[in-house]
């Protein structure tokens, strides 16, 4: 009996932990690099990729960098569209590619983050 109420805690665990999961529709495909263009600001590369059975519209990429005393040094908001619009197609991946204007040497911390309806 002490098997059986251990296997149905464990099971009722795992299902809750399953809903804890963040809805994951778009989300970043493989790393986003980081290098220094001719000019000497950073530029960042990377793809976004549709995971969900549908569209998705309205989709942005949003990057935020600190200094050292975690002020914002620079926010980038970044529309994600694909081929057909301002929407992603399910299994569809974008490419992006921005750069910043803060001096590299400035910046000690940095956030990206997608959002989408």
């Amino acid at each position: 009996m002490k098997f059986f109420t251990i296997l149905l805690a464990n099971l009722l665990l795992l299902i809750s932990c399953d809903a804890l999961i963040p809805d994951q529709r778009i989300s970043l495909l493989g790393p986003v690099l980081e290098t220094l263009n001719r000019d000497g600001n950073l530029e960042y590369i990377g793809r976004v990729i549709n995971n969900s059975e549908e569209k998705v519209e309205n989709i942005s990429l949003r990057y935020i960098a600190k200094d050292k005393e975690d002020n914002v040094v620079e926010a980038v908001t970044l529309p994600v569209s694909g081929l057909d619009g301002n929407f992603v197609n399910k299994g569809e991946i974008v490419l992006f590619q921005f750069s910043i204007r803060s001096n590299p040497k400035s910046i000690f911390n940095k956030e990206f983050s997608l959002h989408y309806e």
